[in-house]
C-alpha cells in the first residue's frame, strides 16, 4: 500500500543556512514545478523499513531539502487519508494546494501525519518537500480509505516534467 513510484528533485541548500531557515523560503519546485530538475527516485532493496524512501542514501548531506512528486490515477472520486512519515520536516501539496507544513526535527515514523484528501477521478498530483537537519533523512507515504485500508484501485507514476 505504500507509494514507491516517485520523481525527486534536489537537493536544495545554501551554504551556512540551516534547514530551519531554508524551510522559511520558497524553493525552486514551489516556484516552477514543471522546470525543476526531476529524475526517477531510486528505490533501495535494502531500505529499512522496505517502503522507506531513503533520501540520506540517495542524495545525502545535511541542512537541505528535496522534493518528491508522483501522479496518482484513481478510477473515481473518493475521500482518502494520506499517511505520511518524514524525517525531518515537510511540506505537502495535493493537486497544487499546500495542505500540510511542519518544520521540525523528528525520526521517521510511518503514518505519523494523517491528512484527509479528496481523490478526483483521473489524475491527482502529490508533491512533498522533505527537509534534512542531520542524521537520517527519508519519508514513507501511502493512501488509505477512511477505515485505514490501502486503496487498491489507484496507480502511481513518477511525475517527470516533459
Amino acid at each position: 500500500g505504500y507509494i514507491m513510484s516517485w520523481a525527486v528533485a534536489g537537493p536544495y541548500y545554501e551554504n551556512n543556512l540551516s534547514a530551519d531557515s531554508l524551510f522559511k523560503r520558497e524553493l525552486p519546485p514551489e516556484l516552477d514545478v514543471e522546470n525543476a530538475n526531476w529524475k526517477i527516485m531510486p528505490i533501495l532493496p535494502d531500505a529499512s523499513p522496505a517502503f522507506a524512501l531513503e533520501l540520506d542514501r540517495v542524495i545525502g548531506g545535511e541542512e537541505r531539502a528535496a522534493f518528491l512528486r508522483t501522479k496518482i490515477a484513481a478510477p473515481e472520486a473518493m475521500a482518502a487519508i494520506l499517511e505520511l512519515g518524514t524525517n525531518d520536516g515537510c511540506r505537502v501539496w495535493w493537486n497544487g494546494t499546500l495542505i500540510h507544513s511542519l518544520n521540525t526535527g523528528r525520526p521517521l515514523s510511518p503514518g505519523e501525519d494523517k491528512l484527509p484528501v479528496q481523490l478526483t477521478a483521473g489524475e491527482n498530483n502529490l508533491m512533498i518537500a522533505v527537509f534534512q537537519t542531520g542524521g537520517a533523512w527519508g519519508a514513507t507515504v501511502r493512501l488509505v480509505d477512511k477505515n485505514g485500508k490501502p486503496i487498491s484501485e489507484i496507480t502511481c507514476t513518477p511525475a517527470i516534467s516533459e
